[in-house]
């Protein structure tokens, strides 16, 4: 698991943010590596994949378009890219062995962000024998997910256990909302 928390000396400029580093912006990149890794076993350490991610035109002004950043996992790595707005057909991409990417759309109009205040991007690694989503947050800090309206996330080590319609609630003003990876 990554923590873009961790690479504040890695830039990650984009244009009106020349100055963004992974830290402050590297959700995008820190999720490929997760991907990259969990399905091939291949290092894709999170300076590779900030590189990677800029070179292939991904970085956008205020973060990753992970539909430029999926299609060229496709091309260097040969993964299987779907994208879905349906929570049921990540879980049954999950239960094939595959892992994906949620595009969560943070604090709107009567709803407040589980996972984040603006949009963000986290890695769901599976499905937990009690139905809740297995994640990896790249942007976890202790205390995060202390708040009221974030506590239907369990915090165990460096991952998430969410219930499946918690993860499609705070996703559900992006598109796609899931990216899935295979192999």
């Amino acid at each position: 698991v990554y923590n873009q928390r961790d690479y504040p000396e890695i830039p990650y400029p984009a244009p009106g943010y020349e100055s963004a580093t992974v830290k402050t912006s590297g959700c995008g990149p820190a999720c490929a590596s997760m991907v990259v890794e969990t399905l091939l076993g291949y290092p894709f350490p999170l300076e590779k994949s900030a590189d990677f991610a800029l070179e292939h035109g991904a970085r956008v002004p205020g973060g990753t378009d992970m539909g430029v950043l999926s299609r060229a996992l496709y091309w260097a790595f040969g993964l299987k890219v779907t994208e879905t707005d349906s929570v049921a057909v990540l879980r049954a991409a999950l239960e094939q062995g595959c892992v994906a990417v949620v595009n969560v759309g943070g604090d709107r109009a009567g709803h407040r962000g589980v996972f984040s205040d603006s949009g963000h991007y986290l890695v769901v690694l599976a499905e937990a024998p009690d139905g809740r989503l297995v994640l990896a947050d790249p942007y976890l800090y202790a205390g995060k997910y202390d708040k009221p309206y974030r506590q239907a996330v369990e915090v165990v080590g460096n991952l998430l256990y969410a219930p499946p319609d918690v993860v499609d609630k705070d996703a559900e003003n992006r598109r796609p909302r899931y990216t899935v990876f295979g192999v």
